[in-house]
């Protein structure tokens, strides 16, 4: 395939085809693609072999499935339009293909699928996909306790939020429900914070009257 650019289409590319020798499949790391965030991808090499045992000298694939939309078969682009995968494509004598398939994840969690391969002998060939799509998670440090302050002057305390997931945490606002205390600096919205980073603001209290205050702090993720 050297000179191929690749798309990628979920669940099924078909093409109809011959073949009547033994033919095996495989992906490497076990089809295990490992964890992958929203938004991110990874592609694993799948190798397809066909072992001439008759008077062919050449066989081909008859159908290629995917089980969920997690995962994706490459559409192949060459001369300037794609080309359905794997239409078109043969396996020469004792000999092998390989193409990437790709894990695209739409959600968090875990996905499984399976691959199969078949040849139209009713032969096929099945192999068992999984991967892992995390997600941000933010701790917060942040003593809140601002001590004596008098009135009109003002007192900052910094907040550190960490995102301790594995994938990016998206911050979409920090708000306080009173209006004494505030974020100091100008943030702006959406804020990314990626695994395993952290981000430091000051929070500012401005006391207008004796006695002592009370304020929630929100932070909005995603």
């Amino acid at each position: 395939m050297k000179g191929f650019a690749y798309l990628y289409c979920a669940l099924a590319c078909i093409a109809a085809v011959s073949c009547q020798d033994t033919t095996a499949a495989f992906i490497a790391g076990d089809g295990d693609f490992g964890s992958v965030c929203v938004g991110d991808f990874h592609d694993l090499d799948v190798s397809f072999l066909c072992v001439i045992e008759g008077s062919d000298n050449e066989c081909f694939i008859q159908s290629i499935m995917l089980s969920s939309t997690e995962f994706q078969l490459p559409q192949i682009v060459e001369d300037g339009g794609p080309i359905s995968f794997p239409s078109d494509y043969q396996v020469n004598e004792d000999s092998y293909i390989t193409f990437p398939l790709r894990y695209r994840p739409t959600s968090t969690g875990y996905h499984t699928g399976t691959l199969t391969i078949s040849n139209d002998d009713g032969v096929e060939n099945v192999l068992n996909l999984r991967g892992f799509s995390g997600e941000g998670s933010l701790e917060v440090a942040f003593d809140g306790d601002y001590g004596e302050v008098c009135v009109g002057d003002f007192r900052d305390l910094d907040m550190s939020i960490l995102n301790t997931g594995n994938c990016s945490a998206i911050i979409t606002d920090i708000t306080t429900t009173g209006t004494l205390f505030d974020v100091v600096l100008g943030i702006f919205y959406p804020l990314n914070i990626p695994a395993g980073s952290s981000f430091t603001i000051p929070v500012r209290y401005t006391p207008t009257a004796t006695g002592t205050d009370t304020d929630n702090l929100v932070i909005s993720a995603s």
